[in-house]
Formats: C-alpha cells, structure tokens, sequence
C-alpha cells in the first residue's frame, strides 16, 4: 500500500503562544472516495485551546486489496500529519524579508534572445 499527499493547507494563528509545552484538544475526520487505482482521501485536522490552528491534507491510497479503508490506515493518514505538525508550523510562521528599492532584476538568457 503506498500513502500519497498532493495537497496541503494550514491555517494557522497569527501569534506563536509564550509556552513552550501546550495542551491541544484535537478534532479530526477523514473522508474516502473509491477509484479504480484506490481511494482518495481528505483529512481535516483542528485543535482549539491556546493555539488553534486548521490543516487539511488531501492524497491517495494506492496498491491496496481493500473495497473499505481499514481503520489501522486512517489511524497512519493521522500519524503521519500529527508528526509533521511541528515542522509545518514552523515554517509557516511569520519571517521578515527586507528588500532594498528600488530593486534591480537582471533579465534571464532566455528573455533576451526573446526581446
């Protein structure tokens, strides 16, 4: 059986909380669509507390021999997004970017032979 992820989306609080540990109370459901080659899947995940935060993953279950998704390969779909939670809010967080104006672009190759 092969797990696949083709879409992703967070919402996230504008603020990070002061506490380094946090208590999340965690809402989640997945939802199955049969195809020919397997399922397709959406989970929504959303925890309310001192950080609340929305993630909605979207992919496919492929190389499967199952006409209804066990519940050990929901529990994985789960697993899997509930260990990549810490990395994707770091790097969803806010970060500074200063750019000096005015800015200067040089012109690809291949835009110059086009002009």
């Amino acid at each position: 059986m092969i797990l696949t992820m083709s879409e992703l989306c967070i919402k996230r609080p504008e603020k990070n909380p002061k506490g380094a540990e946090l208590e999340l109370n965690t809402d989640w459901s997945i939802e199955y669509n049969k195809k020919e080659d397997g399922f397709e899947y959406k989970c929504r995940l959303k925890t309310d507390g001192e950080f609340p935060f929305k993630i909605s993953v979207k992919g496919k279950i492929l190389n499967n021999k199952f006409n209804e998704v066990p519940e050990e390969v929901s529990l994985k779909i789960l697993n899997n997004i509930i260990e990549i939670i810490p990395n994707l809010l770091n790097l969803s967080k806010e970060k500074e970017i200063k750019i000096k104006m005015p800015l200067k672009i040089k012109k690809a190759e291949s835009q110059m032979v086009a002009s």
